[in-house]
């Protein structure tokens, strides 16, 4: 085996719960008599222990005159996507030093902000390219609904094979195939080629989506993981809003829509090297799976026979194909489905603002009116991380071994009044003509809630089911593309037949009465979960 291998000090992990109904142990090896793992490249502080030397089993049981010991525990595999980190694969990915936390947020955050941004960043360069290739608006449109849609349904794929292959070959594949299919869509020469390149650019954009919250509930507990989850969810959030202040300066700059996909590119690849030099595995369940075929190795190998080929493609196809579907099936969980319709809600009135946008600001530069709700998003994020770790602290401190994971939702429930609010002052101040601050004050209003409740709902997502956050934040991810998706389409239409003050105050009432699934998850989510769990363990 390459390499050597390390301890750190580890606690049995949750139970990770797959939709098909396994339950799959994230139990670190026992740090007993066990190497240190030594970085690939670079040195750190938590991967300095060395063990003793090995005494055999002979000399052993001569000393203390008793039966020979259990070997040592096995050690964690390199793999050669783990090269060239410079931080060390620890075997628990919680004892990173707070410096080195921060470095990963920072790393899956930067990763994050790559997708959206590039979603919008030809929306600029749609009259351009209207007129460079003679094509409608409706075929421009779908540069940007082709990309929503991988965004939607690829995570599905990186969810399940991060939790089966770890997190880090699902980043560096993911931000290979964005950064190429950038270059590929910055020298297409007609739209059929551009539509199917930024498909694939979004698939492999995408990953950073849904992986990105596993490895947040990988490297920190409970108590810390709200903040962190509200810093990495600016990223997913910011790239929307700031891809069109972006891709306007570069078109105006250059003259060109293809300076959009150079940036992009130059971008991707920038990423990918972060990924590769400071991403480290950190996949609990991986390394245990790791650590159980090294102590329990076959005992022959399997006889290839055209049955052992024949159930080989049945199982592919079901590792490939089904199980990634299955991911949807989170959905009937109460405490996820109704917390997942609540976010895309959410999701569907920010598209309607975003929408609305330029047929409301008319006169250049409009795209600054997206500023006021980015500043919003950022403070509820920031601030709706930390209070979320503060009613994480406060209701353990009072419930100890009963603490659950609603207790998270109090600070969701900070920010549900702002949002019908701020909808309702958008859309009536432009019904009414008012001046442009107004407005833009109930954008500002709208940002601030959306972040204090959707940061939340992410973090809650990390705790409902313990080892499985990747496969619900991509159920969330392809619910709330869905609705993004349909309120970008009715958003014209709706506008122009009852205006802004009607449209927008259809969308409070909506987001007032889906506000109601977070009471009811506050209520009788711990419920919901214990029969879940009590269930499985009864199938088994």
């Amino acid at each position: 085996m390459a390499g050597s291998t390390a301890t750190s000090p580890a606690s049995p992990a949750p139970a990770m719960i797959h939709p098909a109904g396994d339950v799959e142990k994230d139990v670190a090896p026992s740090t007993s008599h066990v190497d240190s793992i030594t970085p690939l490249a670079g040195s750190s502080k938590e991967a300095q222990a060395v063990a003793r030397p090995p005494t055999s089993r002979a000399e052993t049981s001569s000393k203390l005159g008793a039966a020979p010991q259990p070997p040592r525990a096995p050690a964690l595999v390199h793999r050669p996507v783990d090269r060239f980190t410079l931080l060390a694969n620890l075997q628990n990915p919680k004892s990173y030093s707070k410096s080195h936390k921060i470095l990963i947020t920072f790393v899956v955050g930067i990763a994050s902000f790559a997708g959206p941004f590039a979603s919008n960043s030809l929306q600029p360069a749609f009259p351009e390219l209207q007129h460079a290739w003679n094509i409608p608006d409706a075929v421009v449109a779908l540069t940007t609904t082709l990309f929503l849609c991988a965004t939607g349904i690829a995570p599905l794929w990186h969810a399940y094979l991060s939790e089966r292959y770890g997190r880090r070959p699902v980043y560096i594949v993911g931000f290979l195939i964005f950064t190429v299919a950038s270059v590929v869509c910055a020298v297409s020469t007609n739209v059929a080629f551009l539509l199917s390149f930024r498909f694939i650019q979004a698939a492999g954009a995408s990953c950073a989506q849904s992986v990105g919250l596993g490895i947040i509930a990988d490297i920190y507990v409970p108590e810390e993981r709200g903040r962190a989850t509200g810093w990495w969810y600016l990223g997913p959030i910011a790239g929307p809003l700031f891809s069109p202040l972006v891709s306007g300066a570069l078109i105006t700059w250059t003259s060109t829509w293809r300076s959009t996909m150079w940036f992009n590119a130059i971008f991707g690849g920038v990423i990918e090297a972060l990924i590769i030099l400071f991403l480290p595995e950190t996949s609990n369940a991986l390394k245990a799976r790791q650590a159980a075929a090294l102590a329990n190795p076959p005992r022959q190998p399997a006889v290839k026979s055209k049955e052992s080929f024949l159930h080989a493609f049945k199982s592919l196809f079901q590792l490939f194909i089904v199980r990634p579907f299955r991911t949807v099936l989170y959905i009937r969980f109460l405490p996820v489905g109704l917390t997942v319709y609540y976010g895309a809600t959410c999701f569907a009135c920010l598209y309607a603002i975003s929408t609305a946008v330029p047929f409301s600001f008319g006169d250049a530069p409009y795209h600054a009116t997206y500023i006021p709700p980015a500043i919003g998003y950022l403070i509820g994020s920031v601030s709706g991380g930390y209070l979320s770790d503060y009613a994480y602290r406060r209701a353990k401190a009072r419930d100890g071994d009963r603490f659950v994971p609603e207790s998270r939702l109090v600070t969701a429930w900070c920010g549900v009044p702002f949002m019908p609010i701020g909808l309702l002052i958008f859309g009536w101040t432009l019904r009414t003509g008012q001046k442009w601050p107004v407005p833009l004050t109930g954008s500002f209003i709208f940002g601030l809630g959306f972040m204090l409740g959707t940061g939340t709902i992410m973090a809650y997502f990390a705790d409902v089911i313990p080892g499985q956050s990747a496969s619900v934040v991509a159920c969330f991810n392809l619910l709330r593309n869905v609705a993004a998706a349909l309120s970008a389409a009715l958003a014209a239409p709706a506008l122009n037949n009852i205006g802004q003050g009607w449209y927008f105050t259809i969308m409070s009432i909506l987001i007032g009465l889906m506000s109601l699934n977070l009471l009811a998850v506050r209520r009788w989510g711990d419920h919901w979960r214990q029969q879940r769990e009590e269930d499985i363990a009864a199938s088994r």
